[in-house]
């Protein structure tokens, strides 16, 4: 769970899932899977945003949190441009 500032009074807490893809034996693949932002509105209803990845792209961790969390901030009002990077 992170906690984003989105301005001087608020932070919204955020919470993540990452989903790997596997191939026939179960081991771990390298590219694709997807990353699952998501959080509660006042009414404990869970909101989600995915960042999907390419099967030709890498997977990377961080930059789906980046794309996720921007997405997520976007559907509850907040600019994602309030997101430091680094703290994800």
């Amino acid at each position: 769970m992170n906690k984003i500032n989105v301005n001087d009074k608020e932070e919204v807490k955020v919470y993540f899932q990452h989903h790997r893809n596997k191939d026939e034996n179960g081991r771990v693949l390298p590219t694709g899977g997807e990353t699952i932002a998501y959080t509660f509105d006042d009414k404990n209803k869970k909101i989600e945003a995915y960042a999907v990845c390419s099967m030709k792209d890498d997977y990377n961790k961080k930059l789906g949190r980046w794309i996720d969390t921007g997405r997520l901030l976007k559907m509850l009002g907040y600019n994602p441009k309030c997101i430091n990077k680094s703290k994800i």
